[in-house]
């Protein structure tokens, strides 16, 4: 059975870059001369997409620095050892985590791995300062303000969630105050809202990042992230998807999947006709496309890392079609130019500089 060698689907570039998110880059820089490390948290199903360098270079500053790739559950571990050799040059540690109540795991190790990094690199101005202010960054939507929640859950045996979660992207829209999380050592964390680059690098990251849910189904739609998941797993051969869906064979076409699981979960939506006003039924493919995107972040469908022909580029064959016009080029070119803006008044100053 031959499969599409081609996505055809693009998504216009900076659409996911709503105006909170310049606003949030405005306020980090407005504190980042009293923060003494950075803990930033990314998906571990996307280890690669999605993270900026220029974000990075502006917060991060050769300030210590703690990748926390979070949902460990997610994926397979033994892509970890080749993902860190990867990675390991745009931060000083890296640690997996998961913050799933029941599936916990490492976040005992964040605090500790913080300190070891704090006491190997210099803290600047804030050498003598007794309290240690931690800025929690990255994209959003994976687990940034439920990290810090378990953190204070579990090291100050404190019920309730400050933070406030979601299964979403956007919940946290500012700059929160500063949390308290250890009292020895004297540890406080600061929750950013989750920023994402204009420029995301290759042209699947978007379609990659929308079906980890790292931002809002709406700015790719449903359908359209079910396609890019079939695209992807029949690409690779991996069909576990046809068991899950109770499917009768692999199949490349979104809009047959779609109606089989309609039918198959009995998917129904109901309404009135505008013109007879007699009530209809039909089957709901919105609800079918939010069910299968749903087991997918669920881990149903197995396992998945879905950078790996950015982890083992030479053996890529991905490739998008080329449909971009010129137009949103254009605008591309500006909603980046505003991003970079951001920071311009800061590049001939030290980010260490005291206030």
């Amino acid at each position: 059975m031959s499969f599409r060698k081609a996505f055809g689907h693009t998504v216009k570039p900076g659409s996911w870059f709503p105006l909170h998110m310049a606003t949030g880059l405005q306020k980090i820089q407005r504190i980042i001369r009293r923060i003494d490390g950075v803990i930033e948290v990314h998906d571990a199903r996307v280890p690669f997409s999605g993270r900026s360098s220029y974000f990075h270079q502006q917060i991060v500053g050769g300030r210590p620095h703690l990748l926390v790739l979070n949902k460990m559950d997610l994926v397979d571990e033994h892509f970890q050892t080749d993902v860190n050799q990867k990675l390991i040059h745009s931060c000083d540690r890296i640690l997996y985590t998961s913050t799933i109540q029941n599936k916990r795991k490492n976040l005992d190790k964040i605090v500790p791995e913080l300190i070891e990094v704090l006491h190997e690199k210099h803290r600047f101005h804030r050498s003598d300062e007794r309290d240690i202010h931690v800025l929690v960054v990255g994209v959003p939507n994976v687990g940034k303000s439920s990290l810090i929640n378990a953190l204070r859950n579990d090291l100050l045996g404190k019920a309730g969630k400050p933070m406030a979660t979601a299964p979403y992207a956007g919940v946290t829209k500012s700059l929160s105050e500063r949390l308290r999380i250890s009292h020895s050592p004297s540890v406080f964390l600061v929750d950013t809202p989750g920023i994402l680059e204009p420029e995301l690098g290759t042209p699947e990251s978007p379609f990659r990042l929308a079906l980890c849910g790292i931002f809002r189904d709406e700015v790719v739609g449903l359908p359209i992230i079910v396609d890019y998941l079939l695209f992807w797993l029949n690409r690779r051969r991996m069909f576990r998807y046809v068991q899950v869906l109770n499917l009768p064979e692999p199949i490349d076409n979104v809009d047959e999947v779609l109606l089989r699981v309609a039918m198959d979960q009995k998917l129904i939506f109901k309404g009135k006709d505008m013109k007879t006003k007699r009530s209809i039924e039909r089957f709901d493919l919105e609800k079918a496309a939010h069910y299968i995107i749903k087991l997918f972040r669920n881990g149903e469908f197995g396992m998945l890392m879905l950078d790996d022909d950015v982890l083992y580029r030479k053996n890529a064959t991905l490739k998008i079609l080329p449909t971009i016009s010129a137009e949103v080029n254009v605008y591309h070119l500006m909603i980046l130019r505003i991003f970079k803006n951001v920071f311009s008044k800061h590049r001939e100053s030290s980010p260490f500089e005291a206030p």
